[in-house]
């Protein structure tokens, strides 16, 4: 199950059998770009992320060798105060 919350839209939505990519956008700025992420199935798992600015420059991230659970550090997605 995926769960959307707040003012996000869904633009596209493509299924090419063993990935399902869906396209989002900010409901109250869609001029701003996009987000599409791209899942893999049996299960269900995150693989990719695309964001897509107002330019249409793209940055893509590719999810690989996950373990669903494994411990993370604390403080990882903390950035440095510099």
């Amino acid at each position: 199950t995926i769960t959307l919350s707040g003012p996000i839209g869904i633009d596209a939505v493509s299924d090419t059998g063993p990935t399902l990519s869906v396209r989002l956008y900010d409901k109250n700025d869609p001029q701003q770009g996009t987000l599409t992420l791209g899942f893999s199935r049996a299960p269900l798992t995150l693989a990719s992320v695309i964001a897509t600015d107002i330019h249409g420059r793209s940055l893509a991230l590719t999810l690989t060798n996950l373990t669903p659970g494994a411990p993370m550090p604390p403080g990882i997605f903390t950035l440095p105060d510099s």
